[in-house]
């Protein structure tokens, strides 16, 4: 019996469930857990404040932290704070899921470094080039296994919800730029295997099975973009004359294609005409 590897298994666990539609949200996932009151010496309340004490008298054991928010009529940040210190000083635990919320309590309110600024930053000038293999950090020739692990260890580990409760500042709008290019890349590199009937791989030479397959394959995605702007459905055109040109950024009918669409995209919605 073959052993399968972590990505066949995700594979066949999730089918074609996106990363982003599995994460849980760190902050959702707090909000809602069930506090509980743990047994503790009472030097440990003296210095409690008193909204904190209050919040404390909330708990019973069954309200999730959402349902304690709401009676006892805190905001959410201020709720997140204060149960924070209740933890931090073994007043209360939330059983199973006090690892997890414990991670989202450290970070809570925890302004990123310069260090991961930085990666964040320099990932994102990466998501800028064209290439979906490169913006995956992928080589000519790599196959679906490992496209779907790159994807999905990327996807993960700059998922804006990864950083819920981190004051984010400029790289927040960086995150989700990242994220979505991300996304993009795969679908792209997914679309073009589909069309293909072929992995990603270096040029082949001229004449070979593979150009011939490329050829094939950004054809019919330039008939659909055709297709497509005639029906007025110029996102749809757009997407497919992209992925014809970037097959065959040389040939002339694929760029005047898409450099068309682009214009009429970029007109106000009075001035576009097909």
């Amino acid at each position: 019996m073959v052993e399968k590897t972590k990505t066949e298994l995700e594979e066949i666990l999730y089918g074609d469930l996106l990363p982003s539609k599995l994460a849980v949200n760190p902050e959702e996932f707090f909000l809602k857990a069930v506090p509980r009151l743990r047994e503790t010496p009472a030097d440990k309340t003296e210095d409690l404040d008193p909204r904190s004490g209050f919040l404390l008298s909330r708990i019973d054991g069954k309200k999730t932290v959402a349902e304690v928010m709401v009676v006892a009529g805190m905001g959410r940040r201020e709720v997140i704070q204060r149960m924070g210190d209740l933890f931090t000083r073994g007043l209360v635990d939330l059983g199973d899921d006090s690892q997890q919320a414990g991670a989202f309590l450290d970070n809570y309110g925890r302004v990123l470094s310069e260090t991961e600024k930085e990666e964040i930053r320099l990932t994102w000038l990466r998501m800028k080039k064209e290439d979906p293999l490169d913006r995956l950090g992928l080589k000519p020739g790599s196959r679906e296994p490992e496209i779907r692990q790159a994807y999905w260890e990327l996807s993960r580990k700059f998922h804006p919800d990864r950083y819920a409760g981190i004051e984010l500042g400029e790289c927040q709008a960086l995150l989700q730029e990242i994220n979505s290019r991300i996304t993009d890349a795969y679908q792209e590199l997914k679309s073009l295997r589909g069309r293909a009937g072929e992995k990603p791989k270096a040029k082949s030479p001229a004449g070979s099975a593979g150009d011939e397959g490329k050829a094939k394959a950004a054809e019919e995605l330039f008939l659909e973009a055709q297709k497509a702007l005639k029906a007025g459905n110029l996102k749809a055109a757009f997407s497919q004359a992209k992925l014809a040109l970037s097959i065959n950024p040389r040939n002339p009918k694929y760029r005047d294609l898409f450099l068309r669409i682009e214009t009429l995209l970029n007109l106000p919605a009075r001035e576009t005409k097909i």
